[in-house]
């Protein structure tokens, strides 16, 4: 087992460029694999592919840095796809660094992606890949790896003992020292790998090792695979609300007819008569339901429901049984116990191991979903492909059993609840400070029962809150679908079968090849499994049916467009008016859209020219039926190509802030209006000073209507979040409701 083998050598001849271009490929698929982890294969992939067309024997160094990699690797994709090692990990690295921090005054919870442990784990595999005279140098490694991780722990520890520092601060101090201390770490390697004798050979028990390690993860990666969707349950789905005499603010009201500001939208009523148009039943329950009014159902949603009305002890032992025999439970949850629902939800969530948390989620750069994790589920790429998921504030969620996580924000705060602060939502302050957690926080999560049941939680109401409906809307149906399936639970006799394959297989070309050329069977074999079984993996469309009137809002063309529901160049106003007007809104990319067209598509602040094919696309859809919309500032070089594409030109004098008088005595209010010249088969439908601001062009069924304003689309010209513009929001709608002409 110890026997030395010939050097690794690769010529440049027909093999070796063979293996380079096969790992060059290979390295690309590993980039675009849905499961991040496989993304820790790519950098080992051109490693190897610049090694296989060497035609020099190669170095003991390089030797150490390639096996030292694959394994760092395989490791990875290990705790990608087996979630409880990796939470495991994580909560002994929160607990140790809140005990040492606590020695120095701060007591803060450091994630996984908070310190820089993975290098360290990085050096020391290659140092062991250079095994026996790896291990000598090793121990000279691990004190200076042991100081570099304590002086980034105590550091972070000093700076949040006096409880002022923000969020935004601890996430670039977070990540200069996370810079700094790889930075170290790798030059300490480094140098220990070049005391070692250069043109020493390696063993064939590293051969042995990697083969190991290959296996365990073919066992893994096939025993947990995702298989393609089974059949789906039938039934309707129920959505809790509370008794009207505990909801005093309206929160579970749908969205009024009248214009009013963002914040005044109420919050979850909207969302069944939304799913009803998808062509979902759809029952609304007033109260916690009994077991006998859960007969029939397949999917209960439960939005932050407080104790005042949902802690009868009946009701939820009868929601826990109801998911032990098959049903799938959808739950959403909010920041620090808000209006004691964090009591009845983690009293309901106890039996399947998921806990709301009294803290308040911040993300270290900005909002949405920015600097998450997604993990291994039936709804991950249709989450990845939304154009924004709005999350705002939510709580954290603690996981043990068999509850697997969903999204994990990296570099994110749990900001302990405030008992004293004044809106009496126990809120954070946006600092880190004692008690807090910084780093990886778990924002949802999922929990599989044998008997095929399904909860998902979602630490936040706000992604579908009425408002936000417009943005998450294309997930509703991946996200009912993935909860109308039974449950599944790993395979382990299938990944068994497969491993012992494998194995067999290794055991056969090990008798006939030295160690060193099973490297780049053993590399590729896994990498070929884990894009296979990635990318054949139950994946919904996330396309709303043809047969919905829906109001897309295009994404696709590198709008300037806010994407935080309240910001003030955001779409929500409008896509709210959609709702009103019995539309489903959606934000989303043009190749998202289905073969039918849309009945009213908005493109606004583009930021960037169309191709033709977005353009013959966009004209044959008006032909079809579809109002196109397109809102743009003749200040922008790219808006006025758009334009042009269009068969328009801008002015070149802005007129500015101006108003225009329209029936009924309603004024409507541009924000930066740029006047349009008229070319054939236009006509003006708003004009100031004789200068056309808006105008139009009938195409088959359909028009083409041009805004000379971009902020007459967005929040800003319609409705902020305390705020409200009733005649632009008037004008709108009339543009929605009919096909004719919007004339002052």
């Amino acid at each position: 087992c110890g026997a030395k083998v010939g050097p690794l050598t690769w010529n440049e001849n027909l093999r070796g460029v063979m293996w380079a271009v096969m790992a060059l490929v290979l390295a690309i698929g590993c980039l675009l694999a849905p499961e991040p982890s496989v993304r820790l294969l790519a950098p080992v992939l051109f490693l190897f592919s610049r090694v296989s067309l060497r035609g020099i024997p190669v170095s003991r160094i390089v030797w150490a840095a390639l096996l030292g990699s694959i394994l760092f690797a395989f490791g990875g994709i290990l705790l990608g796809v087996v979630p409880r090692v990796w939470l495991t990990l994580n909560h002994l690295a929160g607990v140790s660094t809140e005990r040492i921090t606590g020695v120095m005054g701060g007591s803060v919870r450091l994630g996984l992606s908070a310190i820089p442990l993975g290098t360290a784990i990085l050096v020391t595999l290659i140092l062991l890949s250079a095994f026996p005279k790896g291990l000598k140098q090793l121990r000279l490694v691990w004190p200076i790896q042991f100081l570099v991780l304590m002086t980034h722990i105590v550091t972070m520890g000093l700076l949040t003992e006096n409880g002022t520092f923000t969020v935004d601060m601890a996430w670039i101090a977070c990540l200069t020292m996370s810079g700094v201390s790889t930075l170290v770490l790798l030059l300490s390697g480094w140098w220990s790998l070049t005391q070692l004798e250069t043109q020493e050979e390696p063993t064939a028990k590293a051969g042995l090792v990697l083969s190991g390690v290959a296996v365990l993860l073919v066992v893994v990666l096939v025993g947990t695979y995702i298989p393609p969707h089974r059949d789906l349950r039938s039934g309707e789905i129920m959505i809790v609300t509370a008794p009207a005499a505990f909801d005093p603010e309206g929160a579970y009201r749908a969205i009024p007819p009248q214009p009013q500001p963002l914040h005044e939208l109420g919050l979850f009523g909207e969302l069944p008569q939304v799913i009803r148009k998808l062509g979902y039943t759809v029952r609304v329950q007033v109260g916690m339901p009994a077991a006998k009014q859960m007969a029939g159902v397949r999917l209960v949603c439960l939005f932050a429901p407080s104790a005042t009305w949902a802690a009868e002890q009946q009701s939820l032992v009868a929601l826990q049984q109801f998911v032990m025999d098959g049903g799938s439970l959808l739950v959403f949850a909010e920041h620090t116990n808000y209006q004691t629902s964090g009591l009845v939800l983690n009293h309901l969530l106890a039996p399947f191991g998921i806990a709301v948390n009294f803290d308040t989620t911040n993300g270290g750069v900005g909002e949405d979903l920015r600097g998450v994790r997604l993990w291994r589920s039936e709804i991950r790429e249709a989450l990845r492909n939304l154009a924004a998921f709005p999350y705002n504030r939510g709580a954290s969620l603690t996981l043990s059993g068999a509850a697997q996580p969903l999204l994990v924000g990296r570099f994110w705060q749990g900001d302990v609840g405030n008992f004293f602060a004044e809106d009496q939502a126990f809120l954070g302050d946006f600092r880190l400070s004692p008690g807090d957690s910084f780093g990886d926080v778990i924002l949802a999560a999922e929990w599989q029962g044998a008997a095929g049941g399904r909860v998902m939680v979602f630490g936040d109401t706000t992604p579908f809150a009425n408002a936000a409906l417009g943005y998450t809307s294309p997930i509703l149906i991946p996200l009912i679908q993935t909860l109308s399936l039974p449950g599944t639970s790993p395979s382990w006799v299938r990944g068994g079968i497969a491993g012992l394959v494998v194995a067999v297989g290794f055991a056969f070309i090990g008798r006939y090849m030295p160690p060193t050329e099973r490297v780049p069977i053993i590399l590729v074999l896994v990498a070929v499994l884990c894009i296979v079984l990635g990318l054949s993996e139950t994946r919904w469309p996330s396309r709303i049916p043809e047969t919905v009137p829906t109001m897309i809002v295009a994404t696709n063309v590198m709008n300037q467009m806010d994407l935080n529901v309240y910001g003030d160049r955001a779409p929500t106003a409008l896509m709210v008016e959609g709702l009103r007007e019995g539309l489903v809104p959606a934000a989303m990319s043009l190749e998202d859209v289905g073969a039918e067209p849309p009945k009213v598509l908005l493109l606004s602040s583009p930021r960037r020219a169309l191709s033709s094919r977005e353009v013959a696309r966009l004209f044959r859809w008006a032909e079809e039926g579809t109002t196109v919309v397109v809102a743009a500032d003749g200040n922008i070089p790219s808006a006025r190509v758009v334009i042009h594409q269009l068969g328009l030109t801008f002015g070149d004098v802005p007129l500015g802030a101006i108003t225009v008088d329209l029936p009924g005595g309603e004024v409507l209010q541009f924000h930066s209006a740029w006047p349009l010249i008229l070319a054939d088969g236009w006509t003006a439908l708003i004009e100031n000073r004789q200068l056309p601001v808006v105008v139009q062009r009938r195409l088959g069924k359909g028009r083409l209507i041009v805004i000379g304003d971009e902020g007459l689309s967005s929040n800003i010209g319609l409705a902020t979040e305390w705020v409200v513009l009733p005649s632009n929001l008037a004008w709108w709608k009339t543009l929605l409701r009919r096909e004719t002409d919007v004339r002052p």
